[in-house]
């Protein structure tokens, strides 16, 4: 469904594209803002081509849901593994010079460091460019968060003429010359990947409790997660849960019926999410989704029906003259009879029945064809 409206109002003033210039790749610039058109719900495929409510966008059109891998990140689908405006998580922008490789930032200078001369620099340990590029110490000073001085401050080392914090610098983990991984960071001298390190995840000393596992930098358990269910990044459907490290489905599973652990005993079964017993449950009647308008019993509906009508399965029915319930339930006529009098009949040749129920022949006479002769 494309519920994209055309361009108007929505863009503003002045709404429309300049062809991208100083937009990254693949980005419009719409009211003088640079935008994806290709995931923004206020200039879906075009600037100002607004998706309704209960919508989002994907690839320039509106639509109800956001397919795999992408992610609705305020109505717009983004890959958070290459969209620099939403890398690793919706909001998390990448720097101008950055791209978003594997839902990481990289290019660009690492945090903390600047670009002097076409080369990033850390001015807070460069003796070249100490506290602003250019900056120099002279002589034998060494520069110590971003000034010269005459030696390191008590809690940071020397490498090359800096000095750094080696229990917590990234460039400079456990030694000068030991860089971290894009996906790492520096606790306590040791390079840890921050996605999965149990006692740094997320961050740097944050040990998840008690037997949660760390996934995706996150503290979670995963005998509970759907998003990861028994491991990290095993994600159940969109509607089962996750109990004791399995994926289950809570409106049919006989164990998990409803909530883990609400198990279905005897002869009950799980129907829609609920234990229900099929010999008695009108909602439920012999099998689930079967309902009855009044009674179940045994496995089957039963209705109360006023004399003479009797009740056959769901329904009253008149076993006078009901050719499939003739004289009792289930009691079926054949196709050259007629159920009269809560019997079967051969109204060809019968001369009480002659043609139609109780159409006596006159003395005299037979029935043959259905007529008295």
């Amino acid at each position: 469904m494309d519920a994209r409206v055309p361009p108007g109002t929505d863009a503003g003033p002045g709404g429309g594209s300049d062809g991208g210039d100083g937009c990254r790749a693949g980005e419009l610039r719409c009211d003088g803002v640079c935008t994806n058109t290709s995931a923004d719900p206020m200039n879906c495929g075009v600037c100002g081509g607004r998706c309704g409510p209960g919508t989002v966008c994907f690839e320039g059109i509106c639509q109800a849901t956001c397919p795999a891998p992408t992610t609705d990140c305020a109505g717009g689908c983004v890959d958070t593994s290459s969209d620099p405006a939403h890398c690793g998580a919706c909001g998390t922008a990448c720097g101008s010079d950055e791209e978003c490789v594997g839902g990481v930032c990289e290019g660009g200078c690492p945090a903390g460091w600047i670009e002097c001369g076409g080369t990033c620099r850390d001015v807070q340990a460069d003796p070249a460019n100490c506290g602003a590029c250019g900056a120099t110490c002279s002589g034998d000073q060494v520069c110590s968060r971003g000034a010269c001085t005459d030696e390191c401050d008590a809690d940071l080392n020397f490498c090359m003429g800096g000095c750094v914090d080696i229990l917590n610098d990234r460039n400079h983990c456990g030694g000068c010359t030991n860089a971290c991984a894009s996906n790492e960071e520096c606790c306590g001298g040791r390079c840890q990947d921050v996605e999965s390190a149990f006692d740094n995840c997320g961050a740097c000393d944050n040990r998840c409790p008690g037997d949660q596992q760390c996934c995706g930098g996150s503290c979670t358990d995963t005998h509970t997660d759907p998003s990861h269910c028994g491991r990290c990044g095993n994600a159940c459907g969109a509607s089962e849960l996750c109990c004791r490290d399995e994926c289950d489905d809570p409106a049919t599973s006989e164990l998990n019926c409803g909530e883990c652990g609400n198990t279905c005993l005897g002869s009950r079964q799980c129907c829609s999410g609920s234990c229900s017993q099929l010999e008695s449950d009108p909602d439920h009647c012999g099998s689930c989704g079967r309902t009855c308008p009044d009674l179940c019993m045994l496995g089957e509906c039963e209705i109360t029906c006023v004399p003479p009508l009797m009740s056959c399965t769901d329904r009253c029915v008149d076993g006078s003259f009901d050719n499939m319930n003739c004289g009792g339930c289930g009691t079926t006529c054949d196709p050259d009879q007629l159920c009269c009098e809560a019997g079967c009949r051969e109204i060809d040749t019968d001369p009480f029945h002659c043609g139609r129920c109780n159409n006596i022949c006159p003395p005299g006479t037979v029935c043959t064809g259905g007529s008295c002769i």
